[in-house]
């Protein structure tokens, strides 16, 4: 079967599984992330491409879910001019928002800035903005914002890590943290809503890093060579209590106030609640329900965090020898009057379902 029929032909598939799905309130979220690529016309890209193409004549959907990552290091491995970084990311998103009559919603990964390793606001803005069809709403000029879907009553919440960078340190490397600022506006606007919540965010909640801490790597800052530490540039959340304690009385219709950060949430409605997180960052699917614990890394929220594995599936490591495309995504398909969510995965990987 030629690659265009492939690609057809798995699309149906994914329609109809979504069509038995799909009630009157029910939202479709198709995503992709972690695709690395180098350029435009590179063959994964192309192969984005080629299976948006298909899916987007077969399903009908909500909004597009970009989770970043969209760049390799090219930063390490070449150092790629900000224009240039610019431009592939700005052009994969035109041509993804092209084939979709419906919000494209862009999060920003810890490879989709300066350098391809660092982060800024501002860089990210630029290449970002105005593919959300004027949903999105932002807190000023920052990279985290919210999408209102009032048909459905559910609240997409976009989460930004990290949320900048450091380069003037000798060892430049991303903030992984939220941020004073962020955690404000997540109490006070993001979080002040009777909806349900899905939260959207690159990094997992429950991902920290674990390896040895003395490693470094070259890295490239969009102006200069320099050296960072790995542990560094693949993080862990420093304010990660805060936000979840922030997360948990919200679910828990309660009031919280920080006062590290003069932060307070008022008590939400009973209506209001958390669905799941969504993020990628770990290239492979994971599944977290509420408290769980897996290996060393547990789930302190009082949601399921899902991790959509690389949409690249050469970086998905338990995919990549039984995939017949090189191309895998999930479709978030989400109806709140029943209280469930399903990832309906469009090539290789498995189908997941939670209720909340």
């Amino acid at each position: 079967m030629e690659a265009a029929s492939q690609y057809a032909a798995e699309a149906e598939r994914v329609r109809q599984r979504i069509d038995a799905l799909r009630r009157s309130d029910t939202l479709v979220f198709p995503i992709f992330t972690d695709l690395h690529t180098r350029s435009l016309d590179a063959p994964v890209t192309l192969a984005l491409f080629d299976a948006m193409e298909a899916l987007s004549k077969a399903v009908r959907a909500d909004a597009v879910i970009a989770l970043g990552d969209n760049l390799a290091m090219l930063g390490r491995e070449e150092h790629a001019s900000n224009e240039t970084i610019h431009a592939i990311i700005r052009g994969l998103f035109e041509r993804v928002s092209s084939l979709w009559p419906c919000p494209l919603l862009p999060v920003n990964g810890n490879h989709d800035g300066i350098g391809t390793d660092f982060f800024k606001a501002g860089f990210w803005q630029g290449i970002s903005r105005g593919f959300d069809r004027g949903a999105a709403k932002y807190s000023g000029n920052s990279a985290y914002y919210t999408v209102d879907f009032d048909q459905a009553r559910v609240r997409i919440i976009v989460l930004s890590l990290p949320s900048g960078s450091d380069l003037t340190a000798e060892n430049p490397s991303p903030t992984w943290a939220f941020g004073g600022d962020q955690l404000k506006w997540l109490a006070e606007t993001a979080l002040r809503t009777d909806y349900q919540a899905l939260l959207v965010c690159h990094v997992p909640l429950y991902y920290a890093y674990a390896d040895e801490k003395d490693w470094t790597i070259g890295v490239w800052t969009g102006d200069h060579a320099a050296q960072s530490y790995v542990s560094a540039l693949c993080g862990w959340i420093d304010d990660r209590d805060e936000a979840e304690a922030l997360l948990s009385a919200f679910n828990a219709h309660a009031a919280c106030r920080i006062d590290r950060l003069n932060v307070s949430l008022p008590a939400s409605p009973e209506s209001a609640g958390l669905i799941a997180c969504l993020s990628g960052h770990m290239h492979d699917d994971s599944l977290f329900r509420a408290d769980e614990t897996i290996g060393h890394e547990t789930n302190r929220l009082p949601c399921a965090q899902i991790q959509s594995g690389s949409t690249n599936v050469s970086l998905n490591r338990p995919l990549r020898d039984q995939a017949a495309l090189p191309i895998s995504m999930d479709v978030a398909v989400l109806t709140p009057s029943e209280r469930r969510l399903t990832m309906v995965r469009y090539g290789a990987g498995a189908d997941r379902t939670i209720r909340w």
